[in-house]
């Protein structure tokens, strides 16, 4: 293991070795090693800001990710947090575009990351592990203490891709209970949770249905979504949501006759909370769920229940349209020939078309 470390160091040393940059300002960011129990210091090169990093569990790896990402963010001023699995066989990329602070940075090219970047990180996988590589521009070290993060301002995100992907209420405050069934609908499916909604008729408990008020005002705060309804009677309160962010939701939908429009609604009924959410919005335990309740994740199967197909979502790889930019002609339909006098024939990849079927859903445009 110690000799593919050094090989994948030395490896990226000769292929993302950065420009020259003026000296600059030096900003602290803190190790990547902090944001992982299991994430372990492989090979460190301090002169050129590359520090490998091993880990045995990619979800923990991939967690940390996250994780550091919304710290760098609040607190260091590294944002555009983006995402890049094409332009390397080796590695996908996790870089971020944009820096804020006060410093003097200057964004460089590392590795085959397809943008300047402040800080990168890369992850491949070797035969018994996986491996980060976490990497930085001139002026930025990774040795900070962490102190500022013991300040009690930090709230953690409770929406990301455009709002397009939320956390789940017991994701988002533990003192949630988990949701009790899951159910699926033609455009919309929902969560519900017993006895965590307003009290009615013996039923609920009011601290929790307080919860999840607060749950909604932080959607509506987020900027991603606005409050369009709130009706309340003795039986029943209920929140119904937009999307007003930049992304698109189609999958919208009501859950009253005659109602539509809706991304999100939230029902106190008797007790209960029921939570809905359109398809084009994806839940951050969605798979676990699904899994618990019986819903087969990998292929369309159904629950115990009686319940209809797994929910479908735009594909992420191509937004939807089915295909992808064909990797041997990078979308032109033609490559390099020494036959021909005009040095390019058609592509036999995409047979010049510039696309290809998009390999994540296999052309379905969905997920």
């Amino acid at each position: 293991m110690k000799k593919m470390l050094t090989l994948m160091l030395s490896l990226l040393l000769m292929l993302g070795a950065l420009a020259p940059a003026a000296m600059a300002q030096s900003v602290s960011l803190p190790p990547f090693e902090y944001f992982g129990e299991d994430i372990i210091l492989g090979q460190a090169d301090a002169a050129n800001n590359m520090y490998v990093y091993e880990c045995a569990d990619m979800d923990v790896l991939l967690d940390a990710i996250v994780l550091y990402s919304n710290i760098l963010g609040y607190y260091y001023d590294v944002t555009s947090f983006q995402i890049d699995d094409e332009s390397s066989d080796m590695f996908s990329y996790f870089y971020f575009t944009e820096y804020t602070g006060d410093a003097d940075l200057m964004p460089e090219t590392m590795d085959a990351c397809p943008a300047p970047c402040y800080v990168m990180i890369a992850v491949g996988a070797t035969q018994e592990s996986y491996l980060a590589i976490v990497m930085g521009v001139d002026g930025i070290t990774f040795d900070d203490d962490l102190s500022r993060l013991d300040q009690p301002t930090y709230e953690p995100p409770i929406a990301g891709e455009d709002g397009l992907v939320i956390y789940a209420p017991e994701d988002y405050n533990d003192a949630i209970p988990g949701c009790d069934a899951l159910s699926i609908s033609d455009n919309h499916y929902g969560y519900r949770y017993v006895s965590g909604g307003a009290p009615s008729y013996g039923n609920g408990d009011q601290k929790t249905w307080d919860l999840f008020v607060d749950y909604i005002n932080a959607l509506a705060n987020s900027g991603y979504y606005q409050i369009a309804l709130h009706e309340k009677d003795d039986l029943e309160e209920r929140y119904a949501l937009i999307y007003t962010g930049p992304g698109t939701v189609k999958e919208t939908f009501g859950t009253k006759v005659d109602e539509t429009g809706y991304a999100l609604v939230f029902d106190s009924l008797l007790g209960d909370v029921f939570f809905y959410a359109s398809f084009d919005i994806m839940l951050s335990n969605i798979e676990e769920v699904m899994a618990s309740k019986g819903y087969d994740i990998n292929g369309g199967g159904s629950n115990d229940n009686g319940g209809s197909s797994t929910p479908e979502r735009p594909c992420p790889k191509c937004s939807g349209y089915k295909t992808i930019k064909c990797t041997s002609c990078w979308g032109s339909g033609q490559v390099d020939t020494v036959t021909l006098s005009s040095g390019k024939k058609s592509c036999p990849k995409c047979n010049g078309r510039g696309t290809v079927t998009c390999d994540s859903c296999n052309g379905s445009g969905k997920m």
